[in-house]
């Protein structure tokens, strides 16, 4: 058996970080699986920080985009 000690812990971002990163992702032609993997972040959480930004920017998050 095994045991593992010690605490697991979660990255804190900066919100200078979270807002590069989502600035980052909002660019034309950002892939933001991409941007999320180049920066270490779940696609999930940046999806909630975009969401977070554009509520608190007072502009709609953008929806799916034709092709």
């Amino acid at each position: 058996m095994e045991v593992i000690t010690g605490q697991r812990r979660r990255r804190q971002w900066t919100a200078e970080e979270k807002a590069r990163i989502v600035a980052e992702s909002l660019e034309e032609g950002a892939n933001i699986s991409e941007v999320a993997r180049r920066h270490g972040v779940v696609r999930g959480l940046l999806t909630v920080w975009r969401r977070k930004f554009a509520t608190a920017a007072s502009f709609p998050a953008p929806d799916f985009v034709p092709v």
